[in-house]
């Protein structure tokens, strides 16, 4: 007599799986408890799951896979399918990189230079600098802070990432540009001299990324200049100067980036003795006009030519037209086209008592 044996093998119902991510990608997943069949007469059926146990299960496209298993035993019965899921669980990603040190948001340094820290548990630091010149720059290794050097014009991107003992992955990253263009420089750059104060007027170059222009003075004669000012308006006073010195300024224009335009040059002169403007031509008769003093009954006029005083008069009003020609000791004499010294005096009381105060102010003129 001959037993044939037609009972499939049967596969009891194995738990649905949960696997912490071990790698980048996923997690390679051991089926815990293994999966066994059991059959009436074959003692060790053949068990076959797809995917088989220690397969790399992966969190993309979806995190959650099906495992199907079936049996056969010896005599080829083969048993219902038995399926189960298994769950790769994201694991932890790395706190993102800090970047501490970094360059201006708009520089006109062709150098980078940057610091950054980690949290622990990092097992690699990459680094790399994206730029329109070099769009597939290789993420490199490093570790705490990072240059570059020879930077062209333009916009760049630093990006750091860093990876966990998992292959998780964090980054951050930090955009800058670099401007090397100088914007336009101020025209019609004009200076007004009052008594005590210099007004500047100019007017701003049309670049849209001009950021403010910087004021500076020098005392003419001299070769030192000092910065006064630096505006985003388009005029300026200066009041830190003193009557009767001739001063010249300069002004530039200056970009987000730090870059200088070409300078404009003007020069002023504050004086109390308004006219005429110092070193001007004029004709005679020559008005010399200055500024009033309180409780002056009378003031001094002088007018010098070639070191010698050629005129000395004594109007009462703050006003006085020197002549084409007048006598002065006994000497006849004109305005020529030499150059000829102002000098203003106020006086007190009577001009017997001869009683002056401080030089009002002093200029010079050339005769037309």
């Amino acid at each position: 007599m001959t037993v044939e044996d037609t009972t499939p093998p049967s596969i009891p119902e194995h738990r649905d799986q949960f696997a912490e991510q071990d790698f980048s990608g996923g997690a390679r997943v051991t089926y815990d408890p293994e999966v066994t069949a059991q059959d009436a007469v074959d003692p060790t059926p053949t068990t076959m799951c797809d995917p088989e146990s220690g397969t790399e299960f992966l969190l993309e496209p979806e995190p959650s896979s099906t495992v199907s298993c079936t049996a056969i035993d010896d005599s080829g019965n083969r048993s219902a399918l038995m399926q189960f899921t298994v769950t790769v669980l994201r694991g932890p990603v790395p706190d993102a990189p800090i970047i501490a040190v970094k360059p201006p948001a708009v520089t006109n340094a062709t150098s980078a230079h940057f610091e950054f820290s980690t949290m622990e548990g990092i097992s690699s630091v990459r680094c790399r600098l994206y730029d329109p010149n070099h769009p597939d720059g290789p993420f490199a290794d490093c570790l705490g802070s990072q240059d570059y050097t020879g930077l062209t014009e333009g916009p760049h991107l630093f990006q750091i990432r860093v990876m966990n003992g998992i292959g998780t992955v964090s980054e951050a990253s930090y955009s800058w540009t670099v401007d090397l263009t100088k914007p336009g420089t101020v025209t019609d750059f004009r200076v007004r001299a009052r008594p005590g104060s210099v007004t500047l007027r100019w007017v701003p170059p049309i670049d849209a990324d001009v950021d403010r222009v910087r004021i500076q003075r020098q005392r003419v004669g001299t070769a030192i200049w000092k910065t006064i000012a630096e505006r985003d308006a388009a005029t300026y006073t200066d009041r830190a100067v003193a009557n009767d010195v001739r001063y010249r300024y300069g002004i530039v224009s200056i970009d987000p980036a730090g870059n200088v335009s070409d300078p404009a040059f003007a020069t002023g002169r504050p004086s109390r003795l308004s006219t005429p403007e110092y070193n001007a031509t004029t004709r005679p008769p020559v008005l010399v006009d200055w500024t009033s003093v309180r409780k002056a009954t009378y003031y001094n006029l002088q007018v010098w030519r070639n070191g010698r005083k050629i005129l000395s008069i004594w109007p009462s009003r703050s006003r006085y037209r020197v002549p084409s020609s007048w006598e002065f000791k006994g000497k006849r004499y004109s305005i020529s086209r030499q150059r000829h010294v102002l000098y203003v005096w106020p006086g007190f009381g009577s001009k017997a008592a001869v009683k002056y105060g401080r030089l009002v102010g002093s200029t010079s003129f050339f005769g037309a």
